[in-house]
Parts: C-alpha cells; sequence; structure tokens
C-alpha cells in the first residue's frame, strides 16, 4: 500500500486497475486503497491461488471487482 497510495496521490485524474493475488494480503490491500480512491480504481483483479471467497473483498460494489485463475480467464475478457 505505501507504494501504491503515493502514485495514485500524484496521478488523481487517472484510473487504475488493481492486479493481485489472494496469497496474502492484496484482496484486503486492494479494499482499502478502493475506500480511499474509489473514483480512481476502475477494476480489481485477484488471481484466486487458494480458493478464496467472496468475504475478503467485503464492502466493494460487485462490480469493480473479480477473481480469475489464470491469465487464460482475463484473455477471454478483453
Amino acid at each position: 500500500m505505501k507504494q501504491i497510495v503515493p502514485l495514485m496521490e500524484t496521478f488523481p485524474g487517472r484510473k487504475f486497475i488493481l492486479i493481485g493475488d489472494s496469497g496474502e494480503k492484496d484482496p484486503e490491500i486492494y479494499c482499502a486503497i478502493y475506500e480511499k480512491f474509489p473514483e480512481q480504481v476502475q477494476q480489481i483483479l485477484i488471481r484466486n491461488v487458494n480458493d478464496a471467497d467472496d468475504s475478503r473483498m467485503d464492502g466493494l460494489p460487485r462490480e469493480k471487482w473479480r477473481y480469475f485463475n489464470s491469465g487464460f480467464d482475463l484473455m477471454s475478457d478483453i
């Protein structure tokens, strides 16, 4: 978070897509970033490496995030 927040503050007019995995704290960190910068977070994409459930994304609008299993899943959406 300490690296992402300054980036978002430096570019307040830009939109960001946050990509991470469920292995550690990415879902929780990205939720906190969304709470602070809701207009700048366009999408949150989390690779589900440990069968994480939706509760890790509590508080986020469902249309703002999704889990994926591999890069092929993302390619089908582009």
